[in-house]
């Protein structure tokens, strides 16, 4: 009986562990949901985008990445200006255990840029800008390899008609002359620029 009411305290003591570590961890889910759903959509200037990388700082764990992607990927439609203050927030976070962030971000535009690209519709044409133009802003930003929109840019001009020489235009505009100026960059880019010319003079496109 002794060694039973001996018992009594600790288990008691490690309910109260276990209840102080669940308020804990509810209170910083809930912290780091405010600050995704609505610091982050307010970072319209680079010094609140730069605040909310910090803040995200204290929320560093694999589930709160996660939900930073997906926050950050789900950009609002409506709020396109938004686009290069997300992606300096996921350049900003590119540094130690936070370098997963923008690899993560980039291969969902990625997979979004192919089924889109499949879908070959006028309809998914507000998508598809969007999409690229974040691309871009990443590009620019050093968050995502200059081959992700090399890519982009070829499979566009593999088929240049439609809706993909808006996207290849949306493209350039964001990231054309980055790439064609950067050292690393200017040979592939000059390249693309004379297929993408050539194949203008040959084909009769709308005015746009």
């Amino acid at each position: 009986d002794g060694a039973d009411d001996a018992a009594k305290p600790d288990a008691a003591a490690d309910a109260d562990d276990a209840d102080d570590g669940n308020a804990k961890a509810a209170a910083a889910f809930n912290e780091l949901s405010i600050l995704l759903n609505e610091t982050l959509p307010q970072c319209f200037n680079a010094e609140r985008a730069d605040e909310c990388a910090a803040k995200f700082c204290f929320h560093n764990t694999k589930s709160g990445r996660k939900r930073l992607v997906r926050a950050l990927f789900a950009c609002p439609r409506q709020a396109l200006e938004l686009l290069p203050m997300y992606a300096r927030v996921a350049a900003v976070l590119d540094v130690g255990s936070l370098k997963e962030v923008a690899p993560a971000l980039c291969d969902e535009l990625r997979r979004e840029f192919r089924g889109l690209y499949r879908k070959k519709s006028v309809h998914t044409l507000e998508l598809r800008l969007r999409n690229v133009r974040f691309l871009a802003e990443l590009v620019k930003f050093g968050a995502a390899p200059p081959s992700l929109a090399f890519g982009c840019l070829k499979a566009c001009l593999d088929d240049f008609a439609g809706p993909n020489v808006d996207v290849t235009c949306a493209l350039l505009e964001g990231c054309g002359r980055y790439l064609a100026h950067a050292p690393h960059t200017k040979s592939r880019a000059h390249n693309l620029l004379e297929i993408m010319m050539r194949l203008k003079k040959a084909k009769a496109f709308d005015a746009r």
